[in-house]
């Protein structure tokens, strides 16, 4: 048994930058539920809804389409603005990662929504709020028994990171209950922007249908980091997050200012 799975393990295929496939699931597109957390400003608000609906049928996410699972399911060049919920600091002003989960848990509950694996629960932190740890993502058991589901957390008012977390827990959502995993490199545990943020352009300026948003770049299906164009983007930016204080359960993943 041992022999055949490591044979198996070795036939999965590999992208460029060494990119490679584990066995886990991916999202078929970029569905989400925003959670705004805390004092949010509503110029922010806006420019959230704004990115995640301007991704709809753009260059930016079409370079995800080759990123597919064991099914065969392939992530799509399709966004769509599922919900809102706004907490009002249920969890004060510092929490953990627990606390994280309470508060995407919370909003599920309230807000009546389901417990969707196809889709994404984005929790923007206000100012002030330390519990972004810069941005990261993972997944949980939906209200501590059901079925695992993705979310993603950053601060407010930065469409890097919103953008780089939500293409890796796209590719990588770590909602398969044997834990292992989808999409990212052996050698470092490098996640797809992960492995551009390490490079000369993390960023890019895109002209999306909605306007103008740094994005991460990230390690297309085809290969190479993505590098915007005249539509889907200008050129690039070298903005990266700060390193984070990784969440209990998680440790930090190399040098990538994320945890894992």
């Amino acid at each position: 048994m041992r022999i055949f799975l490591l044979l198996a393990l070795a036939a999965l295929p590999v992208l460029a930058q060494n990119v490679q496939y584990h066995g886990g699931p991916v999202i078929p597109g970029a569905r989400v539920f925003n959670i705004w957390y805390g004092k949010v400003t509503e110029a922010n608000k806006v420019s959230t809804r704004s990115l995640v609906t301007g991704l709809n049928s753009s260059p930016y996410m079409t370079g995800l389409a080759g990123y597919t699972d064991t099914t065969g399911r392939s992530i799509s060049n399709t966004s769509a603005l599922l919900g809102e919920f706004q907490d009002n600091y249920s969890e004060g002003l510092v929490f953990d990662g627990a606390g994280v989960v309470r508060v995407i848990n919370k909003a599920i509950v309230t807000a009546g929504w389901p417990c969707d694996g196809s889709a994404v629960y984005a929790l923007v932190v206000a100012v002030g709020v330390s519990a972004s740890y810069g941005g990261f993502h993972n997944g949980v058991p939906c209200k501590g028994v059901g079925p695992k589901i993705a979310y993603t957390v950053s601060p407010e008012g930065n469409s890097y990171i919103y953008s780089h977390e939500l293409v890796e827990a796209l590719s990588d959502p770590r909602t398969d209950m044997a834990n292992v995993g989808s999409w990212f490199r052996d050698s470092d545990e490098l996640e797809i922007a992960d492995i551009c943020q390490s490079s000369a352009s993390p960023s890019s300026t895109w002209i999306l249908s909605t306007g103008a948003f740094v994005l991460a770049n990230y390690v297309q299906a085809s290969g190479g980091c993505t590098s915007g164009g005249t539509t889907g983007g200008g050129g690039g930016g070298g903005v990266k997050p700060p390193k984070p204080t990784c969440p209990p359960g998680t440790k930090p993943v190399g040098n990538s200012g994320k945890c894992r």
